[in-house]
């Protein structure tokens, strides 16, 4: 089986400005794009129990493999606990999903002061800032997709392990299947790391070349 863990945000915390009654749309954009932060909290907090449950999901499968299919009772047993696992898996992932559309939701907010800003250096770094953001929530709704199939796939590997009839060629050909697919996720999650830390970098080069003070009060 092959085992992915998507990989933690690292997005930096940072308190939202001081109000004022004259909010440029710059520091609009901050406030946006904190509070859009903000709303992937319940995403961070999906990765350890993610990782975890796949490294416990590996170490059933192997254990499968080494009892034979002549241990029905032990394979059995087995199966049903990586079933488990698989169907935890589907709650944390949904749990993360729903954090990243929050997410987009309020990051969506964004082009309205996006029009406003006059400075043309300022508006092409939040255009270019913009358009990496989206390209990033693009790559996780596939990412999304593609671990559902993986877990679709994983699930039938172990139902057919609990029939008592069980097709070996058939059941290589399935975790082939499975292995494909999770290639697929490997590759979205590169991806999707690698837009992470794109935006991270241009993040923080628009907050300092707009003068936005990250650690000013409110």
């Amino acid at each position: 089986m092959v085992i992915i863990r998507i990989s933690i945000l690292c997005f930096f915390a940072a308190i939202i400005l001081a109000g004022c009654q004259n909010v440029t749309p710059e520091e609009k954009v901050y406030r946006i794009l904190e509070e859009s932060m903000q709303k992937e909290k319940t995403f961070e907090q999906q990765q350890e129990p993610l990782k975890e449950m796949e490294s416990q999901e590996s170490v059933l499968f192997k254990e499968i493999m080494d009892a034979g299919m002549k241990n029905e009772k032990r394979v059995s047993a087995l199966s049903r606990a990586a079933l488990s696992n698989l169907q935890k898996r589907k709650v944390l992932m949904s749990k993360e999903q729903v954090s990243i559309l929050a997410s987009k939701r309020e990051f969506d907010k964004i082009k309205d002061p996006l029009s406003k800003i006059n400075n043309i250096k300022r508006k092409k770094e939040v255009t270019e800032l913009y358009q990496t953001m989206e390209e990033r929530y693009k790559i996780h709704n596939h990412l999304f997709d593609s671990y559902k199939k993986g877990l679709y796939l994983d699930e039938n590997v172990y139902k057919m392990l609990l029939n008592k009839s069980l097709n070996i060629d058939l059941f290589e050909k399935q975790i082939d299947k499975t292995n494909v697919a999770f290639a697929v996720v490997m590759k979205s999650n590169e991806d999707f790391n690698a837009k992470t830390q794109l935006f991270n970098n241009e993040k923080q080069s628009f907050y300092k070349n707009a003068g936005l003070n990250m650690s000013q009060g409110e």
